[in-house]
């Protein structure tokens, strides 16, 4: 009996009509790096802020810190907006460009601390953002910055994230 189940399941499973393909939304993966060589008595930082106008939900994945000395790494948002150094993102779905604005050695106010570690002195640290987006709102106030102390030394910061 089971013999004849089995070919009869898998006849009306080829008479059923498949559900039409959905639309594939192509989310604007990027990443905003800075790799300050040589700093002296000075911060390295990234920070990823939403346009005046035209923005999209932005989740973040996550971010990597390196210290060739100690540092004390802090994770800001919602600082007083950047204006300068506007840096370049890196699109990861090739002629997709995301509407974030991303600056390098910025002058991000000082925005709600959201947390602060140590980096030793030669390490990497990479944490996730899982949890963390800027509202798509159209305000250059809503930003995520992730800045080292005022280091002698050098320091490169990376953050990765998506719109939609």
């Amino acid at each position: 009996m089971t013999r004849h189940i089995i070919p009869a399941l898998l006849a009306a499973l080829l008479l059923v009509p498949s559900a039409s393909p959905q639309k594939v939304t192509r989310n604007n993966r990027f990443i905003v790096f800075d790799d300050c060589a040589s700093l002296s008595a000075a911060a390295c930082d990234v920070t990823v802020q939403q346009p005046a106008s035209g923005s999209k939900w932005v989740v973040f994945d996550y971010f990597e810190v390196y210290c060739s000395v100690a540092c004390e790494v802090t994770v800001s948002r919602d600082g007083t907006a950047a204006t300068a150094t506007a840096a370049t993102e890196v699109n990861f779905n090739g002629g997709v460009t995301p509407t974030v604005t991303a600056f390098i050695d910025s002058d991000a106010g000082a925005g709600t601390t959201l947390w602060t570690f140590q980096v030793a002195a030669g390490e990497t640290v990479g944490r996730s953002l899982s949890g963390f987006f800027l509202e798509d709102d159209d305000s250059t106030a809503n930003n995520l910055t992730v800045q080292t102390d005022a280091i002698t030394g050098d320091a490169k910061v990376l953050i990765a994230g998506q719109e939609f």
